[in-house]
């Protein structure tokens, strides 16, 4: 049986509200220091990834989707914002670690902010699924 919009509808607004004010400051300014932002992401994540480097680069925010054949190297000054569910992904573990090694900044959005790429971040902005999702009154 089709799930009415508006189920769907609440199911987003729960969640959306759900995340820390904090944490999206924290997103937000390591993204305005940033001299380029390079996203990346695996499956689900990394289509949902795709969707927010566009629209940084629609902001007039230097963005790259990592993997692409135009995207350049990561430096020092850069941000990589890694969509990770579970944080534990090892390509986006291996991004992380050598980003990190570079001088560039960390930042991730994940279920999990205690898994390994979470530990990784200077900032960390914690998502949640319909499982995960804690009551909001």
């Amino acid at each position: 049986m089709p799930v009415p919009i508006t189920s769907v509808i609440e199911e987003l607004r729960r969640t959306l509200t759900a995340v820390s004010y904090e944490q999206q400051e924290q997103l937000a300014a390591e993204i305005q220091k940033a001299s380029r932002v390079f996203v990346a992401g695996a499956g689900r994540s990394g289509m949902m990834a795709r969707c927010f480097a566009m629209r940084l680069m629609h902001m007039g925010i230097t963005a790259y989707m990592v993997g692409e054949v135009v995207t350049p190297s990561i430096a020092a000054g850069d941000l990589l914002v890694i969509a990770s569910g579970s944080g534990e992904t090892a390509s986006l573990v291996s991004m992380a670690k050598k980003a990190k090694s570079l001088g560039a900044s960390v930042a991730t959005v994940t279920i999990y902010p205690q898994a390994t790429i979470g530990t990784l971040s200077d900032a960390v902005a914690v998502s949640y699924t319909h499982l995960t999702l804690p009551t909001i009154r």
